[in-house]
């Protein structure tokens, strides 16, 4: 399964799972990216483009961060290299992708330059002024890992959260069974608990 069938999988079961479905722009035309790159003098990234392509091109919410559309929109110039080891980096050769809403930051896609196809991100709470976006092995991550990331994040956070909640009413459950007179606002939350997580 590739990268696009593999994220349409997550995507149904996200949308099964979570009540807040996922919802994006209309994915865009080949010559759209076609013409971005001519102007901009870059070449998008092929995981990147795919899902472009096959699923949306941004302006949708996960994990409270804001996934942006396909613009050029970035603090530099994208047709320059992207030089990580320049301490006075200007932002060259990298595209806003992800507006980071809980830390106030950015994540780039490197679009040009030696870290080509990778993920970088600036945290506006930290005092390094940009940094790779790195995997649990400690790899930098590229738009095909990022992606999973967050929906996978997503899921997790909204599966602790009905497991809470179900062990929540149990409890309530379990203590109403034991104790003769009940509390009515108490008995109407474990009602209304139990109702949803049945």
């Amino acid at each position: 399964m590739d990268f696009i069938e593999s994220l349409q999988v997550k995507i149904k079961l996200y949308n099964e799972l979570i009540p807040k479905k996922f919802s994006s722009n209309p994915p865009i035309k080949n010559e759209e990216i076609t013409s971005f790159e001519n102007n901009y003098e870059v070449i998008i990234p092929k995981d990147y483009k795919e899902f472009l392509l096959n699923i949306g091109n941004g302006e949708f919410e996960l994990n409270n961060d804001y996934f942006l559309e396909l613009t050029a929109c970035t603090r530099g110039n994208i047709s320059e290299p992207f030089n990580p080891n320049n301490e006075n980096e200007n932002f060259n050769g990298l595209l806003e992708i992800v507006e980071l809403n809980h830390a106030g930051g950015i994540i780039f896609l490197v679009v040009n330059g030696s870290e080509y196809g990778n993920i970088w991100f600036r945290d506006s709470n930290s005092d390094i002024d940009i940094q790779p976006f790195l995997d649990k092995e400690n790899k930098v991550m590229n738009f095909d890992s990022l992606i999973n990331y967050y929906f996978d994040s997503e899921m997790r956070y909204y599966i602790k959260a009905r497991e809470n909640a179900k062990s929540t009413a149990l409890a309530l459950q379990k203590k109403n069974q034991s104790v003769k007179r009940n509390n009515p606002e108490e008995k109407s939350l474990m009602k209304l608990l139990l109702k949803i997580f049945k």
